[in-house]
């Protein structure tokens, strides 16, 4: 919906990134003549931004991993599985 008196455009319901990142819209504005009305249009593309709204959940609250001090440059220390 395009709100005139602040010119901007509201949405009626949420909007997800994860099902559409992109929404492409025409806005046309036309006078009220009514014998040769003018009007102009412009296209719209509205970028949806991310918001963690899909926080991981993990088996255990804390997760403790002990390294050697010869342990080599980019061996594995520990690993965990987060679920969305």
């Amino acid at each position: 919906m395009v709100n005139l008196p602040l010119s901007r455009v509201d949405v009626y319901r949420a909007v997800d990134r994860e099902r559409q990142a992109l929404h492409y819209l025409t806005v046309t504005a036309r006078d009220s003549a009514v014998h040769h009305p003018r009007y102009s249009s412009v296209n719209i593309t509205i970028h949806v931004s991310d918001v963690d709204d899909c926080l991981p959940v993990f088996e255990r609250p804390l997760y403790r991993a002990f390294v050697s001090i010869d342990c080599p440059v980019g061996h594995e220390v520990s690993s965990s599985l987060g679920r969305l």
